[in-house]
């Protein structure tokens, strides 16, 4: 008698898990590696994976330290020093609210978006290089389970 399709079977029950298992390892060692390859990516621009990060945030459209500091969950302290250095370097302007003066509205000069094009650049010729041998079917499969990991607010 076939079973009902809500009911999974032991055994695919006990795949899934070691599956599962299987891509959280895998799932660290590849953040692991992500992370060293956008840091020697972006070290020619001098910038950190965290900055390019941040100015890619304020482009679209997250112009508040606060706001920031909410979607990379961190502390506010650590995204203003990140805002220090990308205002220092003049990538990051800052402007006060006219209604509020204690808020602070960030923007992208011009010279934070020819940054933000060659960090871009760069990323994608390394992602390219890494994946160079990787099978398009592959891709596909990677492209879209990543997918499903990475959507907010989705099982």
């Amino acid at each position: 008698m076939p079973q009902p399709p809500d009911v999974t079977p032991a055994s695919d029950a006990a795949e899934r898990d070691t599956i599962v298992r299987e891509l959280a390892l895998h799932a660290m060692a590849a953040l692991r590696a992500l992370q060293h390859l956008a840091q020697r990516a972006f070290e020619p621009l001098g910038l950190s994976p965290s900055q390019v990060v941040v100015l890619l945030m304020i482009q679209r459209g997250v112009d508040q330290p606060k706001a920031l500091a909410e979607q990379l969950e961190t502390v506010q302290s650590a995204v203003s020093a990140v805002l220090r250095e990308l205002q220092r370097r003049g990538l990051v302007a800052r402007a006060v609210d006219a209604s509020d003066r204690r808020r602070v509205h960030l923007q992208v000069t011009g010279a934070g978006l020819a940054t933000l094009e060659r960090a871009g650049d760069v990323w994608l010729a390394t992602a390219a290089e890494r994946l160079a041998g990787v099978p398009l079917e592959d891709l596909r499969a990677t492209s879209h389970v990543v997918d499903l990991i990475t959507r907010t607010g989705q099982p």
